[in-house]
């Protein structure tokens, strides 16, 4: 269709430019949509057309919303010990692709979360990086899920504390050993 070759040129020519569509959004072409990387999809009139919205949300959505994070998280990702150094920290996340590090103890359980942001701004804010080490980056409280945790829960969440950030620690269910990462923009 027409639509699909406009969403290639604007993301082609204006990568930067969100995508929304409104009008004709349904079950069958919202997936084909989201594939394009549509930023918005507006479906009023599919949700509206039935008397059980919910189960039209569904339909919009896709099951892969209900599924648990692990199916969905990357089960490869780097981390650094507490005491690893500015360039270790940058080695990893360059390394790793997912634009982050989990922080982790002696033992492997997870302490905290470093972003590509955090290093930027603690480089900016840092006349001398000499014996800055992971524990005086990392965010030691980040937002992080268990492993049997629904996606759509996670975006609930997301959604209702205006959270901005790309990346989630997802834990072992019953420790705090991290066994994944999951990544927003995929």
């Amino acid at each position: 269709p027409k639509i699909l070759s406009k969403i290639d040129y604007i993301t082609a020519h204006f990568p930067t430019l969100k995508i929304h569509i409104d009008g004709g959004v349904n079950h069958i072409n919202a997936s084909v949509l989201r594939d394009k990387k549509a930023d918005v999809l507006v479906s009023g009139s599919f949700i509206l057309a039935s008397q059980d919205y919910s189960e039209q949300v569904i339909k919009l959505l896709g099951k892969n919303f209900f599924r648990p994070v692990s199916e969905v998280m990357h089960k490869q990702f780097p981390t650094v010990t507490l005491t690893a150094d500015v360039k270790q920290i940058a080695s990893n996340i360059n390394q790793g692709k997912l634009g982050c590090v989990c922080v982790e103890d002696d033992h492997q359980n997870f302490q905290g979360l470093i972003t590509d942001g955090d290093l930027r701004r603690k480089l900016i804010a840092s006349s001398n990086l000499q014996g800055i080490l992971a524990k005086d980056i990392m965010m030691s409280k980040p937002y992080r899920e268990r492993l049997n945790t629904s996606l759509i829960k996670v975006l609930r969440d997301i959604d209702l504390h205006g959270f901005k950030f790309s990346v989630i620690p997802i834990l072992d269910q019953s420790s705090q050993k991290v066994v994944g990462v999951l990544s927003l923009p995929d």
